[in-house]
């Protein structure tokens, strides 16, 4: 590893250092509204921990117990790391946010130098899997601003880890890369499961094309393969099924039709969700891997071969847990609720689709018989593009003017590029004035982000509810209720049901006849 071909390793850290550094400096002042909002249920479960007297009325957090199954990994890095800054979360996100797109530029790159052979396809392809691209299901690929910095996005930044171990370890590579793929699933096990079927399918298709393995011999490497990822997510299962009661006396149908209040339906139906696949950026990646497919000069084109075979068994195996899931809950009578999370790992369809470009680039290269110095060129165009993506020429550029070329690059190395100051946003004003001017123990009707921000209990929001489907259902179902309930009154009698829930303040755009303690342009926020 002293030297990758031509590429001095120390060129691949100082660049990831800079992207990072950038990130970072360009988010020093960052508030509760750059958040996304599974990080602005993430930073209370945080504060919860540290001090159990918080959130004492709250939707989802008034119980500890009802969030323990939630990425506990995560939950805990996040909390070491805000030790070190006095507890302050957005300071300390920001510094996960520097260590992941420090260690997403270096793993990815270190994977497909192997992959690719020539390094500077490697970089250039370590550069691009950084930009955001959105499969189905709400999902995200890719790494940029702060409220990327999600469980999601920490594990696709550790995710060539395994096939590291196992390309650079010399004995027990099998069993130490099946063991690392489990360990770092604990960050995010939804998406851990869907990169344990990739590797497990990419293994199985690579065993029989280049190893010529027996169909005995591969069914015993699945057993180990399976056998020490589990071992490594165990922190994961011992946790969630710990926390988790799957065997409730609730009305399963009155519990569908409150989920889907909270969760479209795309996710409980596997035609829809396959729909949604019909975006541009898909078909770009598509194409090029039918392309590749077509140029493929590896052996017996093995190379598309097992990238295909992933992709299909991937894409059966996200699809057909959900009817796996109905069928056991109707014969065991049992509520299990994890179907619609698993559907959404076949956005590693894109992953593999984003890889095959790497190899589609070599393939041109060298059936045109380009000199080595042309990849080179090839990295400096398009970081030369990204710096300009904002720019009315080249904001028309299908990609680089779309959210994957716009999001690699921190704004401030990109000409004509915005960054909003939260500081100055309506809604940041008011959570500062909650925070210094009510107590801890209020309850407050409106905004999600009241609780991330003032550290205060919110009820009857969606975005709190969610975290309930997994973790107290009995819970989700009364909050369906009363929100049902809420909806049908007029004003005065939704400010009267407030009231004897013993909400004290709102925070809403509306005009209601109350005290009104602090006014914004878009904001107020009302006494009860």
């Amino acid at each position: 590893m002293k030297k990758i071909n031509c590429v001095p390793i120390g060129v691949i850290v100082f660049f990831n250092l800079i992207i990072a550094s950038g990130f970072y400096w360009q988010q020093q002042e960052a508030t509760v509204l750059e958040l996304s909002s599974d990080l602005a249920n993430i930073i209370p479960i945080c504060k919860k921990i540290d001090d159990p007297s918080l959130f004492s009325k709250d939707l989802f957090l008034e119980d500890l117990k009802d969030v323990k199954y939630y990425t506990p990994f995560y939950v805990q890095t996040l909390r070491f790391i805000a030790k070190t800054v006095n507890h302050d979360y957005i300071k300390a996100l920001n510094i996960l946010g520097f260590i992941t797109h420090f260690i997403f530029g270096l793993f990815w790159y270190l994977a497909f130098a192997k992959m690719y052979r020539l390094p500077w396809i490697a970089f250039f392809m370590s550069i691009l899997v950084r930009g955001i691209v959105w499969p189905p299901g709400g999902e995200l690929l890719g790494i940029s601003e702060l409220w990327t910095i999600m469980p999601r996005t920490l594990f696709q930044a550790i995710l060539p880890v395994p096939f590291i171990v196992y390309i650079y370890t010399k004995k027990n590579k099998l069993l130490l890369a099946s063991l690392s793929l489990g360990f770092i699933s604990n960050f995010h096990p939804i998406s851990g499961i869907g990169a344990f079927t990739l590797y497990w399918a990419a293994y199985v298709s690579y065993s029989f094309l280049e190893n010529n393995n027996s169909i005995k011999k591969i069914l015993y490497e699945s057993v180990l393969i399976s056998t020490f990822f589990t071992i490594g997510i165990l922190p994961f299962i011992i946790n969630y099924f710990s926390n988790i009661e799957n065997v409730i006396n609730i009305d399963r149908q009155f519990f569908n039709h409150a989920f889907l209040t909270r969760i479209p339906e795309t996710f409980i139906n596997p035609l829809k969700f396959i729909i949604q696949w019909n975006r541009n950026v898909f078909w770009f990646f598509l194409l090029s891997f039918l392309l590749f497919i077509f140029l493929d000069q590896s052996f017996k084109k093995k190379i598309s071969k097992i990238l295909f075979f992933a992709m299909i068994v991937l894409f059966l195996v996200s699809n057909s847990i959900f009817y796996i899931e109905c069928f056991i809950n109707e014969v065991l009578d049992t509520n299990l609720r994890m179907a619609f999370q698993f559907i959404r790992f076949q956005k590693f369809l894109l992953i593999l689709l984003e890889i095959s470009l790497g190899f589609l680039l070599i393939e041109l290269i060298q059936r045109m018989k380009l000199k080595s110095y042309y990849s080179i060129i090839i990295v400096f165009i398009f970081l030369f593009l990204l710096v300009f993506s904002h720019t009315s020429l080249i904001s028309r550029l299908p990609l680089i003017g779309d959210d994957l070329g716009k999001s690699i690059l921190p704004k401030i190395f990109m000409v004509n590029a915005e960054y909003r100051n939260s500081n100055k946003s309506d809604l940041n004003t008011i959570i500062e004035y909650i925070k210094k001017n009510t107590s801890k123990n209020e309850l407050i009707y409106g905004h999600f982000l009241v609780r991330a921000g003032a550290n205060r209990s919110v009820c009857l929001d969606g975005k709190g509810a969610g975290m309930l489907i997994e973790g107290n259902p009995i819970k989700f179902i009364n909050w369906y209720t009363e929100y049902d309930q809420f909806n049908k009154l007029n004003v005065q009698e939704q400010l009267r049901f407030l009231k004897q829930k013993g909400v004290k303040y709102i925070v809403s755009k509306e005009k209601y006849s109350l005290e009104i303690l602090k006014e914004t342009d878009t904001y107020k926020l009302y006494k009860l």
